[in-house]
């Protein structure tokens, strides 16, 4: 009464990342120029009367330092050097006890800062005086300064000139042209990638190189490119007299397990080819995949504009139905190679194809189970 029928076997999806979904472990360190550095500054808070050349006026008692306003031009200096060559570095200091004055701030060679009141400060700068130490100087500065703190910031990035570190962001100033901030051995050329970041001002132009495909970027916001790398350095390209605030930059890898023939690109969970060339792949090398077995191939098209293509088992004589159109497909192929591919046929394609399966599939075996559909035992034998 075919309670008794023979079944196919099946396998799971052999297709590994079919969906197009998959993404790599974040390639950048410290993205978003949040990372600081341990305390570079013994004695900060002036706890004892050690670790800082007092010049005249100056004075550290109670926890704090303090300068009595007499002189034009003191200094109180780091005893030793606590940074080489050129760090950014985020500055903290607490002035009380504001009298008058001007306490001035020198971390660099050529900026400085100034403070006339009482207060909590905070400012970035690069650190690159050539001696390696903090100096603040009193023109005639009556007051006193309770905590004083520096901690570099921007680790891993490298800053071209004009860049610099701001409150979580890096920051290029309109004093330079055509300048990088890069971060080293990000990429591995050949593969495909995600790159995410935010452009929170800017005036004129950036653009990311590193990649294949060229972009500019003249508007804030967030901002997704999804390219093959080129080389291994991720870096950020101002062009001319720009300005700009970057932050929380990201790069993972996608596409992985697929290798992309001309035109094709892989992003936002689809792989679309471009028209660009005729007999172009998309190949998945799979060694699940056995020469001779059978396999049921489904696959969606989406966003088609023209042109066809086929999946084929590596040979062109294993080739499923030529595709032009929107739709969800399936195709029932023998294995002629421990392979597959979406081969663009002579006119090109243009669209894009995602939720790839292969599945392996056994003809009838005599393996049997019972079928219970539509079946009632009470029906059939009664109470």
């Amino acid at each position: 009464q075919g309670l008794v029928e023979n079944v196919q076997i099946l396998s799971s999806n052999l297709v590994q990342n079919g969906d197009f979904s998959e993404e790599g472990a974040e390639e950048v360190s410290n993205g978003s120029f949040s990372q600081q550095g341990s305390e570079l500054i013994i004695n900060g808070s002036f706890d004892t009367d050690t670790d800082w050349v007092k010049g005249t006026g100056w004075s550290i008692a109670n926890g704090n330092a303090n300068s009595d306003g007499v002189s034009s031009n003191s200094n109180l200096a780091t005893t030793s050097a606590f940074y080489s060559g050129s760090t950014p570095v985020k500055m903290t200091i607490s002035v009380t006890n504001y009298v008058g004055g001007t306490l001035k701030i020198y971390l660099s060679s050529t900026n400085f800062t100034e403070i006339t009141a009482n207060g909590d400060y905070t400012f970035y700068t690069t650190a690159d005086r050539p001696d390696g130490k903090l100096y603040l100087k009193s023109e005639n500065f009556q007051g006193s300064i309770e905590n004083c703190s520096v901690r570099e910031v921007g680790q891993d990035w490298s800053l071209g000139t004009g860049w610099s570190i701001g409150e979580d962001k890096a920051v290029k100033s309109v004093s330079a042209t055509d300048t990088n901030l890069y971060q080293s051995s990000v990429f591995t050329v050949g593969k495909t990638y995600k790159i995410v970041f935010n452009i929170e001002s800017i005036s004129g132009t950036i653009w990311v190189s590193g990649i294949s495909d060229f972009i500019q970027h003249t508007t804030a916001g967030e901002k997704t490119i999804i390219s093959t790398a080129s080389s291994t350095n991720l870096t950020f390209r101002s062009s001319g007299l720009s300005e700009v605030e970057i932050t929380n930059i990201s790069v993972k890898e996608v596409g992985q397990n697929w290798t992309l023939g001309s035109g094709w690109s892989i992003g936002n969970g689809v792989a679309t080819c471009d028209g660009s060339a005729n007999f172009s792949d998309l190949t998945q090398l799979n060694n699940n995949i056995t020469i001779g077995k059978n396999y049921k191939i489904t696959y969606t098209v989406s966003d088609y504009v023209s042109g066809s293509f086929k999946f084929i088992m590596n040979s062109n004589t294993t080739a499923g139905l030529e595709r032009n159109a929107d739709g969800t497909y399936t195709d029932y192929l023998t294995s002629a190679a421990p392979a597959y591919s979406f081969r663009t046929q002579g006119s090109g394609f243009t669209g894009s194809v995602t939720n790839i399966s292969v599945i392996e599939i056994t003809t009838d075996t005599s393996l049997p189970r019972i079928n219970y559909e539509g079946f009632s035992y009470q029906d059939a034998l009664g109470s």
